[in-house]
């Protein structure tokens, strides 16, 4: 089914942008070379390919978008970059339960269309407090009740962000699952110039052979770059 992303932060340009470099394995704020043409353009063949539609208008409410997502009838999966941009309701009362009403929007929108949704949001400040900062859902800037809302909340951790000496190792937290194991840790590798998350099996984004410890059997498995999961530093999908 089709992809719906609406990025209230970022322009469509940007997004396509950043999208065909990371697809390209190239430096999202490099110059491009003579030689790398032919990459970019099988990355925007490929890209091109997809079926995504974008919709970059600021300050959308969930009425705009469920407005807007009946011309993408097949929607399967809904983004949001990011909660904290979204209009809020001006009956509320605090701006903490007015954020809380679109998570709570957000996800019945979800359930009406049958849909997927993916929010990303920030995280409050008091993290680099801590030491380790290691995000938890008590960070989710403005919760308004988040974390009840989500089915899933994950975090990215990235010791490097804060700590210049430490190597590019990257963390997902899967700090809460409601159909599964909560308080997982999943590592992955962090590569900035293309803005990409990895295991060392996939980081070239070509599936690999692997041997499974339990039954010995080896099989070749789709990429898996953690893409999905990125979403800058601060920013966090639940």
């Amino acid at each position: 089914g089709d992809v719906a992303m609406f990025s209230l932060e970022m322009t469509s340009t940007a997004v396509i942008t950043r999208l065909v470099t990371s697809t390209a394995m190239m430096n999202i704020g490099g110059k491009i070379k003579d030689h790398q043409w032919f990459r970019i353009t099988n990355s925007l063949m490929k890209v091109g390919q997809l079926r995504l539609w974008l919709d970059d208008r600021a300050g959308l409410c969930v009425a705009e978008m469920r407005a807007a997502l009946m011309r993408v009838p097949k929607t399967r999966l809904i983004v949001v970059d990011y909660l904290g941009l979204m209009a809020e309701d001006k009956k509320a009362q605090r701006h903490d339960l007015a954020v809380g009403g679109n998570a709570r929007d957000l996800r019945a929108l979800a359930k009406d269309l049958g849909a997927h949704v993916i929010v990303l949001c920030q995280l409050n400040r008091k993290v680099e407090d801590r030491d380790p900062p290691v995000p938890a859902q008590a960070d989710l800037r403005d919760s308004g009740n988040l974390e009840e809302h989500a089915d899933n909340v994950w975090f990215i951790y990235r010791p490097a962000y804060y700590d210049d000496k430490a190597d590019n190792t990257a963390q997902i937290l899967i700090e809460k699952q409601r159909h599964g194991e909560s308080h997982l840790r999943i590592e992955a590798k962090w590569d900035g110039p293309t803005q990409r998350f990895y295991d060392e099996e996939t980081r070239y984004g070509e599936p690999q052979e692997r041997t499974d410890t339990h039954s010995g059997n080896t099989t070749r498995g789709p990429a898996a770059d953690w893409q999905k999961a990125a979403a800058g530093d601060n920013e966090n999908q639940y």
